[in-house]
This record gives C-alpha cells, structure tokens and sequence, in this order.
C-alpha cells in the first residue's frame, strides 16, 4: 500500500502483523470427513445457480455484510444468509452447514447434515425459504452451502461460503 500512496500510508505494526499470522493460520479448515455427501443426482441448470449474501447482527441490529472467508468474527453473532437464483418455478432449498475444528468436536457439535432453512429463532421453515439463519460459536473455519432441489435432482448450487469464528473461550 505504501507502493501506491507514499509514505503516509501507515507501515503495519510488525507484533501486529505476526497476531493476525498466527490467528489466520489457527482458523485453517479442518478435518470435514463427517459431512455428508449429496444426496440427489447433480442436473445442474444455468439458471438456478444459486448466489448467497450474508448479514451479520448482534441481536437484532444488523452490523454490516459479511464476504465469504473473510474477517475472523467473534462468538455470539447471527449471521443471515440469503439465497438467489435467476430460475422461477417450484423448487425447493436445502443447506448444509460444516463445523470443523477442535473447538466444535470437543462440544459434539460437528455439522455436515442437509436441512431445510432456520429463522431467526433457530425454528425450521419450509423447504421454499431461501433464508438461513446461524450463529458464530465455535473457534476454527467452517462453511455452509445452499442448494436448489427439484424433482429429486440438484440443479442448483452456491459452492462454499467460509466462516471464520474465533471464540476467546476457547483456547
């Protein structure tokens, strides 16, 4: 950056630089063997390419967007994931969520299943919402998918979106 806007752009701070080293090197993805695989036949459709925004909140005030494998989040945020395609018809939406890493394997809670889309409350809606809600808990980089399903084939799909969390808590 100095290379473009001189000598009053600021120099990193060398302690500072080796922090955020170390903490994007503790966030590597981890084992995800226990994510399931697809459970419908890829038919996929130009159109039904499904595209994904996320939101981040703490509690119900929205705080901004949220790329995917971008900044490390701390715990106890919710994060609204949306799901788009430019295909109409009668199609449903399903998820898949993969928490990886010591912190969530040491509470039971590795992910990999496919589900229908959660509100705001955690409570499953129908299989037609193209929203999600999660919330960040657990330290390491975790990813949730979203998929298009009609008549028993995939012919949709939104390729990872990575989450990285760390959680003070958790050594």
């Amino acid at each position: 950056w100095r290379q473009i806007f001189g000598d009053a752009f600021p120099l990193c701070d060398p302690e500072e630089a080796e922090e955020t080293r170390i903490a994007a090197s503790a966030l590597a993805l981890s084992n995800t063997s226990h994510a399931k695989q697809l459970p419908w036949p890829v038919q996929l459709q130009k159109k039904a390419k499904v595209r994904l925004d996320a939101y981040l909140y703490h509690g119900s005030v929205r705080i901004g967007g949220l790329n995917s494998n971008g900044r490390v989040l701390a715990n106890g945020l919710r994060i609204k994931f949306v799901a788009h395609t430019r295909r109409s018809g009668d199609y449903e939406i399903y998820w898949q969520v993969v928490n990886t890493g010591a912190h969530a394997r040491k509470e039971d809670s590795l992910r990999g299943d496919f589900f229908v889309g959660k509100d705001h409350d955690d409570i499953p809606s129908t299989s037609k919402s193209r929203v999600n809600w999660e919330s960040t808990q657990f330290t390491g980089k975790h990813w949730i998918e979203c998929f298009a399903v009609k008549d028993g084939a995939c012919i949709g799909r939104s390729g990872r979106f990575y989450v990285n969390v760390r959680n003070p808590n958790f050594s």
